[in-house]
């Protein structure tokens, strides 16, 4: 009996392979329609011809959004600039920032963090950052547990976030 094309496709994986293809995408930067990305899209179209798989790839329009730069400054009960990652298609603060007292709110309750900088627990994924929005949160800072940070989760503080605000 012929093996199914699932059976087929399974036998088909070799490890030292799907090794090398790792090693290839660590080493290429895809910025969002950057020249790494037509690479990335022009390997794997590659890889799946040597399979015999047909590829047709497509390009688009797409709005983008490229977020320059974040940070948070702490200004009590020490002051302390953290430099932070952005999100895309957030609105920035203006020039100025804006002041908050940063509240947790790790346990997902993020309507205590109306009219404050909410610090999530985890990333801040859509649909986080929309539930802090609707709850009236001026901002949205993550917090991925072990950071090194001088701040401990559940301290309460005077913040400023100069970016990555809800609109």
């Amino acid at each position: 009996m012929a093996a199914s094309p699932l059976d087929a496709a399974v036998g088909a994986v070799r490890p030292e392979r799907l090794a090398r293809d790792l090693e290839w995408f660590a080493g290429v930067r895809r910025d969002t329609a950057g020249p790494g990305e037509r690479q990335a899209a022009e390997y794997i179209a590659g890889r799946l011809r040597e399979a015999g798989v047909p590829v047709e790839v497509h390009e688009f329009d797409a709005f983008l959004s490229y977020p320059i730069r974040a940070t948070l400054d702490v200004l009590e009960p020490e002051r302390l600039t953290i430099p932070c990652l952005t999100h895309s298609f957030a609105r920035a603060t203006g020039p100025d920032g804006i002041v908050a007292e940063l509240t947790d709110v790790g346990d997902g309750q993020v309507e205590r963090g109306a009219g404050r900088a909410a610090l999530v627990g985890g990333l801040a994924t859509p649909v986080t950052v929309l539930r802090a929005s609707r709850a009236g949160c001026a901002a949205v800072w993550e917090s991925l547990g072990a950071t090194g940070l001088p701040m401990s989760r559940g301290a309460v503080g005077a913040a400023s976030c100069r970016s990555w605000l809800l609109a």
